[in-house]
């Protein structure tokens, strides 16, 4: 989530099966595994096509054998979200079917991760004009710009969300895992309102109708706003220290709950979701 590139940073962000970020243990034994290299191979002239979808292997002299999986990874996030989400109740609202008028968004991935995720949903899926997505082509350097989804830095979409033209506005960071929501003319939706309203509504989302939540998480320093929802419902509710590492680790001693940061981010635990949370909190919208 920061600039690639000779002078930006160079490496590989590991999820663990939960979806969350890898915990200190793991890294602390990748780092102790690093320590232990003595050697290491340079196979110059070994071709490996990455555009193309499907398993290649390879049987390298003197070093084994290896197994290439190139996988679609937003074809398998969207038919996960369509497994999760109702679909059609939410292109029939787009449309205006549902309710005889257009529901009109804007959202801002910031030349982030996010970017064919969020076109591949909205405009190939749920059929909305491709004019409603900003910045959705990836950049090693983001294009220069930022990718902090706050007031300042997306300000080009604040602007426009200002002009009262959309319903429901959003930014995302560089890899996915924080957002901002805006609503009609740019009224900022905090954090912690955005996770109560989601928590009261969890009925509208079809797997959780089937998948009953235990409870929620949301970082110490977010307003409490969750607590009084799970009050209500007869829910848990614990809160964590701040950093998202802390709260997936809290969230996943506790299956099936629902978090959220200070940092602007919303996410649904490891039987839920994985891989980019926040793109859920686009979709949330919809029903909220």
């Amino acid at each position: 989530h920061n600039p690639g590139g000779p002078k930006g940073d160079f490496g590989i962000k590991f999820n663990c099966e939960n979806g969350g970020p890898a915990p200190d243990h793991v890294t602390n034994n990748i780092y102790e595994i690093t320590t232990k290299i003595s050697t290491y191979s340079i196979c110059s002239d070994l071709q490996c096509d990455f555009r193309t979808i499907g398993r290649s292997e390879y049987d390298i002299d003197g070093v084994g054998h290896f197994v290439v999986d190139v996988i679609d990874s937003v074809k398998d996030y969207v038919e996960l979200m369509q497994k999760i989400f109702d679909f059609p109740k939410i292109k029939s609202l787009l449309s205006g079917e549902l309710t005889g008028k257009k529901f009109e968004l804007l959202i801002d991935s910031m030349h982030g991760a996010t970017g064919p995720y969020v076109s591949t949903i909205l405009c190939d899926v749920l059929g909305v004009d491709s004019r409603c997505c900003m910045r959705t082509n990836p950049k090693p350097d983001f294009g220069g710009g930022h990718p902090d989804p706050n007031l300042t830095y997306a300000k080009s979409l604040v602007d426009q969300m200002r002009r009262g033209e959309h319903d429901f506005g959003a930014a995302f960071d560089g890899d996915g895992d924080r957002n901002m929501i805006l609503g009609r003319n740019g009224f900022f939706v905090t954090p912690s309102d955005s996770l109560a309203v989601i928590a009261d509504s969890c009925s509208c989302i079809p797997y959780f109708r089937s998948h009953k939540v235990a409870g929620f998480a949301r970082s110490m320093p977010t307003a409490g706003a969750v607590d009084l929802v799970a009050k209500a419902k007869n829910l848990e509710v614990c809160a964590t220290l701040s950093h998202l590492s802390c709260l997936w680790c809290s969230c996943t001693l506790h299956a099936q709950m629902r978090g959220g940061a200070v940092v602007r981010g919303v996410n649904f635990t490891h039987y839920a979701f994985c891989c980019l949370p926040s793109i859920i909190e686009l979709l949330n919208g919809k029903f909220v």
